[in-house]
């Protein structure tokens, strides 16, 4: 049975009680067959640290429920968000992926990403993510983990308000030489709702970006919708 009403977030930054209890409200409304987060759906969430899971555990609680009462929930890492795997997904479906996650939406080939790969420092991106970086934080007390990255999440607040016409171009590009046999391509980062078909060639690309904390996106009848988060 394929996906009929599908549900897309990124950029929601939860972190204060107020956005926990509005991401629960918002998903125990919930209405459709699968729910895909794409990345800094939380401000700092990364190596299964124990302060972060607790912060956060009424939330992963509820994502591990609905995916073993048999939604789909997929997780696409983002910024804020990564280096998961156990504590994350232990005893549930969740399905995490730290680049893109591709699969068939209505016969169509769709790539989710989040999309921070195209603007930040490639380089301490990958450190952030690498084997080494993994297991030395095994070593550092988890409470100054999570202090360090939320200290280091808030320095990009401001930033992330600003989208600039290049950021979105450098975007369009950059799915047009990865994902160019791809139908639909979503991603999050920029912070503001996209729908946009892309021409190029012979070929068509619907580019979609759920928004940021203010918006949430819909795909029901083929067809995707931007709405009030």
């Amino acid at each position: 049975m394929g996906l009929k009403k599908c549900v897309f977030l990124s950029d929601l930054h939860i972190q204060s009680d107020e956005d926990v209890d509005k991401f629960l409200k918002f998903i125990e409304k919930l209405d459709a067959d699968a729910v895909f987060l794409l990345g800094d759906i939380f401000e700092f969430l990364a190596y299964d640290n124990s302060q972060c899971i607790k912060k956060y555990e009424d939330i992963i609680d509820k994502l591990r429920k609905i995916s073993l009462k048999g939604i789909k929930v997929v997780f696409v890492e983002g910024n804020h968000d990564f280096a998961l795997n156990g504590k994350f997904v232990s005893g549930s479906k969740i399905e995490i992926s730290p680049e893109e996650y591709i699969f068939d939406l209505d016969g169509k080939k769709t790539v989710l990403v989040h999309g921070d790969v195209f603007f930040i420092n490639r380089i301490f991106r990958s450190l952030l993510r690498s084997t080494i970086t993994k297991k030395l934080v095994k070593f550092i007390p988890d409470a100054l983990i999570m202090k360090f990255g939320f200290w280091l999440s808030s320095l990009g607040k401001n930033k992330r308000k600003i989208v600039r016409e290049e950021m979105i171009e450098r975007q369009i590009r950059y799915v047009i030489r990865r994902f160019s046999d791809a139908d639909i391509f979503v991603s999050g980062h920029l912070h503001i709702p996209i729908i946009k078909r892309i021409l190029y060639g012979k070929r068509e690309l619907l580019w979609v970006n759920p928004g940021g904390p203010d918006y949430s996106c819909e795909y029901k009848n083929g067809e995707f919708f931007i709405k009030s988060y």
